[in-house]
């Protein structure tokens, strides 16, 4: 493996900071309105606090009980299909004694 030359380097790391200075220059000079777009606006991190303590309440108060709804529902589907299986038999055994 080729180390890199200190002239290399110093050429990468002179680059990385000017593109890093540039950066900032223009991020100060914009508008305060782009500058929001940007995510440097602090209500979005307002907005970002409000919905991640809204996900924790559906989680909790809406997620659970959903939960156990679909649970009896999956329920009362499986015993509800083993009822029509049994029924099913039943009739196919009894058509031979039919009168």
């Amino acid at each position: 493996m080729k180390l890199p030359t200190p002239s290399r380097l110093w050429k990468f790391l002179r680059n990385t900071v000017a593109a890093v200075c540039g950066l900032a220059i223009v991020v100060a000079l914009l508008p305060t309105k782009a500058r929001s777009q940007l995510g440097l606006d602090p209500c979005c991190a307002i907005m970002s606090a409000g919905l991640n303590s809204i996900s924790g309440l559906l989680r909790s108060v809406v997620a659970k009980p959903l939960g156990s709804i679909q649970q009896n529902e999956q329920h009362r589907g499986a015993s509800w299909q083993l009822a029509r299986r049994l029924f099913t038999a039943a009739v196919r055994s009894n058509r031979g004694t039919a009168v």
